[in-house]
């Protein structure tokens, strides 16, 4: 199974996997453009959010800053509306419905980190025991 399926089912994943890079690059590219637009440039923005989602309402509105993951795990309805400083780490889908709204600084996390000791591959092909709240061993 490729990375990013493992990644978007809930599974233990290797995110240094070159495609899973590749669409980070992408939305890190994407959302340093959309923060950087000026304040009438609303439908410049929108355009970014249409390329960097996976599907959107006809009318929605993102207060920048926004940040994300990756982006094209991202679905949101008609009549969204985000206000500053919204964190979407979109690891897993998410999915938004019709006429929701986010207040300031709201986050959405779908990543989840091994919560029990399990072994790990490192980078360096060193076995890693992954221990609750995020201490790591080498072993």
């Amino acid at each position: 199974m490729k990375e990013k399926n493992l990644m978007l089912s809930g599974k233990l994943y290797k995110a240094v996997d070159d495609e899973l890079k590749q669409d980070f690059l992408y939305a890190k590219k994407i959302t340093r453009q959309i923060n950087l637009t000026a304040e009438d440039e609303s439908e410049k923005r929108q355009l970014l959010f249409k390329q960097l989602f996976k599907s959107t309402g006809k009318k929605f509105y993102i207060e920048p800053p926004f940040h994300c993951d990756y982006g094209k795990n991202i679905s949101i309805g008609e009549n969204f509306y985000a206000n500053y400083d919204c964190i979407i780490i979109d690891v897993c889908n998410v999915n938004i419905g019709n006429n929701v709204f986010l207040a300031p600084r709201v986050c959405i996390y779908t990543a989840a980190h091994p919560k029990f000791a399990i072994p790990v591959w490192s980078m360096e092909k060193k076995l890693i025991l992954v221990i609750m709240y995020g201490f790591a061993e080498t072993l």
